[in-house]
C-alpha cells in the first residue's frame, strides 16, 4: 500500500452529500495516516483500518455529519466497494448516491 494511492470518503460542505479526496487534502484536517500499520486517525476515531469507516459500534459515527468518513486503497476494488456502501450510509442513502469526485 502506497500514501499516494489513498483516497479519503468526507462529508462535503452541504452534509446531504459526501465527496473523495485526495489524502494529501484530508490531511490538512488533521486525518493521521500510519501506512505501515494500515490505521488511520480522525477526532476521536483512533487506529481505524484502511479499507474501513468510522466506527460501526461508536453510537455517535453519523451523527457528527462532517468531517472524514473513512480512507481507502483506490487500487483495492474491496476498499471502493466498501466506500461506495459507506457513502450510502452517511447520507442515509438506499439507491442512489451522490458523491463529488475531486
Amino acid at each position: 500500500m502506497k500514501k499516494e494511492d489513498l483516497i479519503v470518503l468526507k462529508y462535503a460542505s452541504n452534509t446531504c452529500y459526501v465527496q473523495a479526496v485526495d489524502v494529501s487534502e484530508a490531511e490538512k484536517s488533521g486525518l493521521e495516516v500510519d501506512i505501515e500499520k494500515e490505521l488511520w486517525t480522525y477526532r476521536c476515531w483512533h487506529n481505524c483500518k484502511i479499507g474501513t469507516r468510522r466506527s460501526e459500534y461508536d453510537q455517535h459515527s453519523f451523527k457528527c455529519r462532517e468531517g472524514i468518513i473513512g480512507v481507502y486503497d483506490r487500487t483495492n476494488t474491496k476498499h471502493l466497494s466498501s466506500m461506495v456502501h459507506h457513502a450510502g450510509e452517511a447520507t442515509g442513502r438506499d439507491g442512489g448516491i451522490d458523491v463529488d469526485y475531486y
